[in-house]
């Protein structure tokens, strides 16, 4: 009788694929007709891709609840109320990589509005993060950068402000008090 082996696991990868290759796909939460996957691809009630589009820079679909109202809703948003759970009080959907074109689940958490404000200044998309110079045209630099630090509506926030336009203002302010 010939000899016979058989090994389970011939045919299959040697390695085992990485968390951002395994994609899964669930129910939407509050729209069970619909379902999302963890790419932030979002199916109809016949299981084929909705098209979103562009609002404020994020994408957007729009679901029929059970009464037939139409809801449009943030992708990044419906992942996260998916696979993560309801949002906190007091949290938004954080892009991790500060992509708001990449809803993927890997991405995405849920998180404070500071979080997210300091992520954009540590990647260079906060608006005035991206400022090199004030608006009298004098470069930021560490030698010509004052920054104070302020009690804002989201916590403790700093502000940075042109050494040489603050001397030229309290020059003038001199001038004035004296003449």
């Amino acid at each position: 009788m010939p000899e016979f082996s058989f090994n389970e696991f011939e045919g299959l990868p040697s390695e085992l694929p990485d968390a951002a290759s395994i994609i899964a796909q669930r129910a939407v939460a509050g729209f069970p007709e619909y379902s999302i996957n963890t790419r932030g691809v979002v199916f109809g009630k016949k299981g084929k891709p909705l098209s979103p589009w562009l609002e404020k820079g994020y994408p957007r679909v729009g679901l029929r609840n059970g009464t037939g109202r139409l809801r449009c809703r943030y992708v990044h948003v419906l992942m996260l109320e998916t696979f993560v759970g309801p949002k906190p009080p007091g949290e938004i959907a954080r892009h991790k990589n500060n992509n708001p074109l990449d809803p993927s689940l890997l991405n995405l958490e849920w998180n404070t509005q500071s979080v997210n404000c300091l992520d954009e200044v540590a990647n260079g998309t906060h608006n005035n993060a991206r400022k090199t110079h004030c608006p009298q045209g004098h470069e930021y630099t560490p030698d010509n950068t004052w920054v104070s630090t302020q009690k804002g509506k989201h916590g403790r926030c700093q502000r940075r402000e042109c050494k040489q336009c603050r001397r030229d203002r309290w020059a003038r302010r001199a001038v004035d008090v004296d003449g």
